[in-house]
């Protein structure tokens, strides 16, 4: 979260993609701590310019925020802040304008 802050996308990626195998065997494929896990990477790949790594990684968290979290919970609206930066670095303005608005 540190890397992720100060913007080091490098540094985020080199740390959790080795880890996640044993970060979802320790916590489980859908709980809050994957869900972050996720977001990490998603934000990292973004910076990097990674967007299709981007966009696959917010795919796959996806379904636990939906899994987890009700409708109206701050977390769905976490989750969409993440997308919609996605959205911007992918030039889809319009989309990440309705995701606020949302």
């Amino acid at each position: 979260a540190i890397y992720t802050t100060l913007g080091a996308g490098d540094r985020v990626v080199a740390l959790t993609e080795p880890l996640a195998a044993a970060w979802v065997r320790h916590h489980g494929e859908t709980s809050h701590e994957h869900a972050h896990l996720l977001y990490l990477q998603g934000t990292a790949y973004t910076r990097l310019g990674r967007l299709d790594e981007a966009e696959a990684t917010l795919a796959r968290a996806r379904p636990i925020v939906d899994a987890l979290y009700a409708p109206d919970e701050f977390e769905r609206i976490f989750f969409a802040n993440y997308v919609q930066i996605l959205r911007i670095a992918q030039g889809r303005l319009s989309e990440a304008e309705a995701l606020l608005l949302g």
